[in-house]
Formats: structure tokens, C-alpha cells, sequence
């Protein structure tokens, strides 16, 4: 089955050049609970500044600060996107983007419907839990992934 891009994908085409057949976006859970933290921290900051404390008052604004840095990276930048020749996972901001060859993807064990790996040909296994991509994409990401591994090996 081949993919052609569609919303999403194709914006993130045209903005950063590179060709996507489908991104799937981050859990919003996680994205709220970040906001959340974020909102927290700087009133716990402004309290401390009100309170004459301005070591503890900085560190909380900077702590508000990465939270909310981490919570516009988590909006923009997909868990997962698919482009023709590899599946382009990014976890974590300080973690590195993985890339993984879709030639190199031997198959894939879903053990629950909360947790399945991607066998590689050289033997080790990625865990991918389904409750990282958004609710509506779960499925849909799962099924994709085991059609795209058929069609290409």
C-alpha cells in the first residue's frame, strides 16, 4: 500500500524540505502535563520573588522556562514520521532523533496493546509505546507500520 502525504505531512514537507508520508503527533496528555508544569513553576517562582528570595525565585523561573521550552518542542516536532525509506523516531528534546531504514525493520511484535517492538535486522529490538502518539493516531499508526514492513521487505 503507498502513501501519499496529507495535511499535516505535507506542511512539514514544504517547511523543512524533507518528504513525509505521515507524521504522528505527540500524546496531548503529555503536552498539558508540560504546560501545566510550566504554569506551576513560574507561580511558585513569583511567590519566592515575592517573598525576597531570589536564588530560589530564579531557579523556579528557569525550571518554568524548560518546561515550557519542552512544551513547544513536544507540539512541534512529531514522535514519529514516515518518509519513503525510514521511520524517524524523536522521543525526548535530549535525546537524538533516530532514524531506522524501513529495509532494516524485519517485523514487528506487538506484546500488548500497550507496548510492541520493532525487530532490526542486526538483532536488537525498539520499543515503541503506542501511548506516545495521540489517541485517534494509535491504530492507525500500528497498521501502517505493519503494511509499510510487508510492502517493503
Amino acid at each position: 500500500m503507498i502513501y501519499r502525504p496529507a495535511g499535516e505531512a505535507r506542511r512539514y514537507t514544504r517547511r523543512y524540505g524533507v518528504k513525509v508520508l505521515k507524521i504522528y503527533k505527540r500524546n496531548r496528555f503529555t503536552v498539558y502535563l508540560t504546560l501545566f508544569n510550566s504554569i506551576g513553576s513560574g507561580i511558585v517562582g513569583t511567590l519566592y520573588l515575592n517573598s525576597d528570595d531570589t536564588t530560589a525565585s530564579i531557579i523556579w523561573f528557569l525550571l518554568a522556562l524548560g518546561w515550557g521550552i519542552y512544551c513547544i518542542w513536544s507540539v512541534k516536532s512529531p514522535i514519529f514520521r514516515i518518509t519513503k525509506d525510514e521511520l524517524v523516531l524523536s522521543r525526548k528534546i535530549i535525546e537524538p532523533v533516530r532514524a531506522i531504514k524501513l529495509n532494516d525493520i524485519i517485523e514487528v511484535n506487538q506484546v500488548s496493546q500497550k507496548l510492541l517492538y520493532l525487530v532490526i535486522k542486526n538483532g536488537s529490538q525498539i520499543e515503541v509505546n503506542p501511548k506516545w502518539i495521540s489517541f485517534e493516531q494509535r491504530q492507525a499508526f500500528i497498521d501502517n507500520i505493519k503494511d509499510l514492513i510487508k510492502a517493503t521487505n
